[in-house]
């Protein structure tokens, strides 16, 4: 049984392709990676990364709060404001209604200790 080897058969044999002495597929190989990764990493950075970065950022403005479909060319900022004031009353709201029943339950503490 053969083992599993990138090659091919031919009439006299098997020719390796990571064989050097059988292929300058290695030498090309590496060649060309060496000559060509910084090419390489740009096109994945600028090209590739950056298609993935608009196409989040896209999915993220077009769609408000209610998730529903808003206008795309609609500024996502107001929508964040208005969201950053609520949940700054909703908080507000919260801690006055925590210390009122702080108070309270100091007030009943108060009076079981007399």
């Amino acid at each position: 049984k053969r083992e599993e080897n990138p090659g091919s058969d031919v009439p006299w044999g098997i020719a390796e392709v990571e064989n050097p002495d059988h292929c300058d597929f290695i030498f090309l190989r590496n060649l060309l990676i060496r000559t060509h990764m910084q090419d390489l990493k740009d096109v994945t950075n600028n090209v590739l990364y950056e298609n993935f970065r608009c196409n989040k950022l896209a999915a993220v403005t077009s769609v408000n709060l209610d998730n529903k479909l808003a206008s795309s060319n609609r500024n996502p900022l107001p929508s964040l404001r208005s969201r950053r004031r609520n949940t700054k009353k909703r908080l507000k709201n919260m801690k006055a209604g925590m210390e009122k029943v702080m108070e309270e339950k100091v007030k009943e503490k108060k009076k079981k200790k007399y």
